[in-house]
């Protein structure tokens, strides 16, 4: 599993997560509460429906009560932070961090393992339930402070380094 050093999972996040790997997905994610303090992020309480929350498709989100969308598909992400069979990395490669000329990759290495996972036709599941607290602070942020859309250019020019 991947997690943002400051985000949170809710207390039984794993345990929704384990059960749904176990329904035959090879990676889950599910959908976050998003939150503009640490305090508040820090805040876990057990998973809940993803419905109890409004979605509000701008970004970045600017302090409203919001989710991210990212466990009903309201948005493209497959969450901030999603289970995986470790098995995967055996038949697939390591999870993906350096572009084909070794440097770092800083906002879409989650993006470029969903795309290999997708690649190789391995089963996703998105888990419609809040599974954690992301803690959404735009000016200190990676993908705020580089741009995911031309480190998406530099995959298309230079590739992967898979290892």
């Amino acid at each position: 599993m991947n997690l943002n050093l400051d985000d949170r999972l809710a207390m039984d996040a794993v345990e929704v997560m384990e059960s749904a790997l176990d329904s035959g997905s090879d990676l889950v994610g599910g959908d976050w509460k998003i939150c503009y303090s640490q305090e508040e992020t820090d805040a876990v309480a057990s998973s809940f429906p993803a419905s109890e929350l409004p979605f509000i498709p701008a970004w970045p989100p600017a302090g409203d009560l919001t989710r991210l969308g990212s466990g009903t598909g309201s948005r493209g992400t497959l969450g901030p932070a999603c289970m995986w069979r470790t098995h995967l990395h055996k038949t697939l490669a390591r999870y993906p961090y350096q572009f084909g000329d070794g440097t770092l990759i800083r906002v879409i290495g989650d993006a470029v393992w969903w795309r290999l996972l997708v690649q190789n036709k391995k089963k996703m599941q998105r888990v419609a339930s809040i599974i954690g607290n992301y803690n959404s602070h735009q000016h200190d942020q990676a993908e705020f402070r580089n741009s995911a859309q031309s480190e998406e250019q530099r995959l298309k020019l230079i590739g992967v380094r898979l290892l």
